[in-house]
């Protein structure tokens, strides 16, 4: 289910969320959504150049997973990174191979 967009930092009680940036497979989006799920993740925060969710692709290779952990997109990314961090996360990230380094 996609939340409102995220507006104001806030202290969650959640633990672990994840950001897909710029997964533009359908089936990779799927495919988070799917191990995040397995993983225990509370949240996924999709940005603006990350594939859709809810495409037909994506719910398909998510297994309906999708639907059950509950996710928001990131309308100006990598700026809301400070958002979340200012909520008191902190932010760490994974990639295959060179590329932008967010702070």
């Amino acid at each position: 289910m996609c939340s409102p967009k995220l507006t104001h930092p806030r202290k969650s009680s959640r633990k672990r969320i994840a950001v897909l940036e710029g997964l533009v497979s359908n089936e990779n989006v799927g495919s988070a959504f799917r191990a995040a799920a397995a993983l225990g993740v509370d949240a996924v925060l999709v940005t603006p150049t990350c594939a859709d969710p809810l495409y037909r692709r994506s719910v398909r290779v998510s297994m309906g997973t999708v639907f059950q952990v509950p996710w928001t997109r990131l309308e100006n990314w990598p700026g809301d990174a400070q958002l979340i961090k200012d909520a008191g996360y902190v932010l760490a990230g994974m990639t295959l191979g060179g590329g932008d380094h967010h702070a």
